[in-house]
């Protein structure tokens, strides 16, 4: 069942906590335990925001930008109601996260272990160490693992903390619910940090965790902890980072102004079907459209719809993706022009001179 953690404004949801990106956050009603965990991809945004596909609320067009990006649409975070009805799930307008990394370790005994293994109260994320909060009299939660990998393609998975340890050939603890330890020595860095095994007393400092060659020949498998499915033809190389170190994640972010007139009130009525009719022949448009009475929707003719969406996929057909800041530029300079509508966001007016 889904928790919840906290909160982030929609704007951080495209960019600082973009899909991918880790989010440290406290939860927990016991004095608030850590929780690690990355931000979901857009198929959770769809299925926490109402309706899947093109005909969620949550959809917006820009053609020029979709015809730049090679996709069909975008998509607004989703919002959290102020109100939920009775017969919506609670989790509806939130968005998502899966724990990450999934490795955490206690402060207390320095024992290393999957999440699964360690103790928690219901509906609470936090997790805690049941044997040293037993002995102290109060909650020693777990905190995660400081080290991920990832590579250049933008994969990211667990650092490999077995293989890293290189237990003893014969170790039954070298699988992945074994439990480790990350013990801290005397000294400062890393080379006071080590990685051991209970069972086979294998220890490795963590000194060479950052060297281009650390992790030997160990390959990306192409993990995607925010997405439903892994990325399998990486075999890129892994680098060791941080996990909240600022050069982990980096949104890249392309935008455009909604200009006319792909802001009036015939583009924004026709939404996702404009993506279906340039597609068509010109017969087999006039029959979409007259099935679905799209004409009724903009108020004009068959025919004078027909003859718009012409003008507008030969405007696209040729357009070079230079022009973006170009057009924006000029609609802004010259003003509405007419092409508004009473329904358009755009109001752009001449202003006089001081």
């Amino acid at each position: 069942m889904p928790i919840s953690l906290g909160k982030v404004r929609r704007s951080q949801a495209v960019t600082t906590f973009g899909p991918g990106a880790i989010l440290d956050i406290r939860a927990g009603a016991k004095g608030g335990g850590p929780v690690s965990v990355v931000a979901a991809g857009l198929d959770d945004w769809d299925a926490l925001a109402g309706a899947k596909g093109v005909k969620n609320t949550q959809t917006v067009f820009e053609p020029r930008l979709q015809r730049l990006l090679g996709v069909r649409g975008f998509r607004l975070a989703p919002v959290e109601p102020e109100e939920v009805p009775e017969d919506q799930q609670p989790s509806k307008g939130k968005l998502g996260g899966y724990r990450f990394p999934d490795w955490l370790q206690c402060p207390q005994c320095f024992e290393l272990k999957r999440s699964r293994l360690w103790s928690h109260d219901p509906g609470d994320a936090a997790k805690y160490c049941a044997p040293c909060s037993e002995e102290s009299g109060q909650r020693v939660f777990v905190v995660p693992v400081r080290f991920v990998v990832a590579c250049r393609r933008g994969h990211l998975e667990e650092f490999p903390w077995h293989i890293w340890v290189q237990h003893a050939n014969d170790c039954l603890n070298n699988r992945p619910d074994g439990k480790l330890k990350l013990i801290s020595t005397s000294g400062a860095g890393l080379a006071s940090l080590f990685v051991e095994c209970p069972v086979c007393h294998q220890r490795r400092s963590l000194e060479e965790i950052f060297k281009p060659d650390a992790l030997g020949g160990l390959r990306c498998r192409g993990k995607r902890p925010w997405l439903p499915s892994d990325d399998a033809s990486c075999g890129e190389k892994l680098h060791v980072c941080q996990r909240g170190a600022s050069n982990l994640y980096f949104p890249n972010i392309c935008s455009s102004l909604d200009i006319p007139p792909w802001s009036d009130s015939i583009q924004q009525s026709l939404g996702s079907d404009w993506d279906r009719l340039v597609t068509f022949d010109a017969q087999k448009r006039r029959e979409y459209i007259e099935l679905l009475q799209l004409e009724a929707e903009v108020g004009m003719t068959v025919d004078d719809l027909l003859q718009i969406i012409a003008l507008r996929m030969g405007e696209l057909e040729n357009y070079d993706p230079s022009r973006l800041r170009y057009d924006e530029y000029h609609a802004l300079l010259n003003g509405n022009a007419g092409s508004g509508g009473k329904q358009s966001e755009f109001d752009a007016r001449p202003g006089s001179s001081a």
